[in-house]
C-alpha cells in the first residue's frame, strides 16, 4: 500500500471526478467553485465525464467553457455508461494521489480541498465525507426538499448527509454521500473501483467494501461536519420523490448483494411500505363484514388494528406538525398539506424501491 509522503501529505495532486450529462448552467458553476479553490493550482486536475450523445461544442456556453480550460487543467472525456462507470474511467485517467468525487450540481467552497487533504496525513484514513447542503438561492421547493432530507423524521440516521451533525469522527458510511467523498486512488484501485452496476448507492456498497477489506490497515471512514459543498435540490414533489425512489431502488440492489447491510432502516421502510397498503385494506374490509353478514370472516386481532392506528396517528401528527412548523419558517400556505405529502410519499417510495431493488 502506498502512503503519503511527508511533501505529499502537505500538498498532495487531487483529482476531481464529474460525471454528468452536461447541463451547462450548473455544470459551468460548478466549474466557477472550483476555479475558486485555495488548493495550488499545479497539484489540482479536473475530470469532466459526460455522454457520448451530448456535444460541448454545441453548447450556448461554449465560450465559457473554453475559457475555464484554458485557465484551469479541466479534461473533458465522452462516453455512455453508468455515473458509477464513469467515475471509474475517471479514476483510471487521473493522476492524483487522492480523489475528490463531486456532482455537476454541486458548489465546492474555496477550501473544499485544502480542508479535506489534511484528514489524509492519517495512513489510517481511506476515506473523508461531510454534508451536502441546501444552497440559499434555492427556491422553497427545493429547500422543502432539502429540510425533509436533513430531517430525524425525514432520513434518520443519514440526515448528517445533509446537515452537519457533531464533530469530525469515524463512521460506519451512513453518514457519506458520493457527491462529496474523498478517497485515497490507491485504495480505490485495490478495491476495483465502483460496482458498475449500481446506481445510486454504489458509494455505499464501495465503503461497505472497505469496512470489510482486511489486507490493508487503511480503512478509516471519516466525516467532517465543516468539510461540506452546496447541491441544487430536486423540487417537492414529483421530482424529489422519483429521487427517494431510486436511492430506495439503490439500497435494494446493494442489500440483496450484500445481505449483512441490511440495517434497520431498510425493515422499517419495507415494514411502512405494507402497513401503509395493509392497514386500509384491512380496516375497510373489517368494517365491511361488521355490516355484511354473508361476507366471509378473517380471523383477526382488532386490538393490533387499533394499534396501527395509533402508530397511523402518531406518525399524521408528526407530519402535519412539521409541516406547520416549515410552512411558518418559509412563509407558504402550500407547505402545510406539501410537507406530510411529501414525507410520506418519500418514506413510501424509499420502501417500495428496496422491495423493487431486491426483486430486480
Amino acid at each position: 500500500m502506498t502512503h503519503l509522503t511527508t511533501l505529499e501529505t502537505i500538498n498532495p495532486m487531487v483529482s476531481v471526478i464529474i460525471p454528468t450529462k452536461m447541463n451547462t448552467k450548473v455544470l459551468q458553476e460548478c466549474l466557477k467553485s472550483l476555479q475558486q479553490l485555495d488548493y495550488p493550482k499545479e497539484l489540482l486536475e479536473i475530470l469532466v465525464i459526460i455522454d457520448s450523445h451530448d456535444n460541448i461544442d454545441e453548447s450556448n456556453a461554449e465560450d465559457d467553457i473554453r475559457r475555464l480550460i484554458a485557465k484551469y487543467p479541466i479534461y473533458v472525456f465522452q462516453m455512455n455508461g453508468t455515473p458509477s462507470y464513469k467515475r471509474n474511467y475517471g479514476v483510471s485517467k487521473a493522476n492524483g494521489v487522492i480523489i475528490a468525487f463531486i456532482d455537476s450540481d454541486c458548489i465546492a467552497p474555496s477550501q473544499w480541498i485544502s480542508k479535506a487533504v489534511k484528514h489524509f496525513e492519517d495512513p489510517s484514513v481511506a476515506v473523508v465525507g461531510g454534508p451536502n447542503l441546501t444552497p440559499p438561492n434555492n427556491d422553497w421547493r427545493q429547500k422543502s426538499s432539502g429540510n425533509i432530507f436533513a430531517s430525524k423524521l425525514g432520513t434518520g440516521p443519514m440526515r448528517a448527509r445533509y446537515t452537519p451533525i457533531g464533530e469530525t469522527r469515524t463512521t460506519k458510511g451512513l453518514e457519506i454521500i458520493l457527491c462529496n467523498m474523498f478517497v485515497r486512488k490507491s485504495t480505490f484501485e485495490n478495491l476495483q473501483g465502483f460496482n458498475e452496476q449500481l446506481f445510486p448507492n454504489e458509494e455505499n456498497e464501495f465503503l461497505h467494501r472497505i469496512r470489510t477489506y482486511k489486507e490493508t490497515n487503511t480503512q478509516e471512514i471519516l466525516y467532517d461536519p465543516t468539510l461540506y459543498v452546496y447541491h441544487h435540490r430536486r423540487p417537492i414533489i414529483l421530482e424529489h420523490t422519483k429521487q427517494v425512489l431510486n436511492y430506495g431502488i439503490g439500497r435494494g440492489k446493494m442489500i440483496r448483494l450484500h445481505p449483512v447491510t441490511a440495517f434497520p432502516a431498510s425493515p422499517l421502510m419495507v415494514g411502512f411500505v405494507v402497513l401503509a397498503i395493509a392497514f386500509p385494506i384491512l380496516l375497510i374490509y373489517q368494517l365491511i363484514t361488521l355490516m355484511c353478514s354473508w361476507c366471509p370472516q378473517i380471523p383477526f386481532n382488532w386490538q393490533i388494528l387499533y394499534f396501527l392506528g395509533i402508530l397511523s396517528i402518531l406518525y399524521s401528527v408528526s407530519t402535519i406538525t412539521y409541516g406547520i412548523k416549515w410552512a411558518i419558517q418559509q412563509n407558504h400556505l402550500q407547505l402545510l398539506y406539501m410537507t406530510p405529502i411529501t414525507f410520506f410519499l418519500s418514506h413510501f417510495a424509499y420502501g417500495f424501491g428496496i422491495v423493487k431493488g431486491l426483486l430486480s
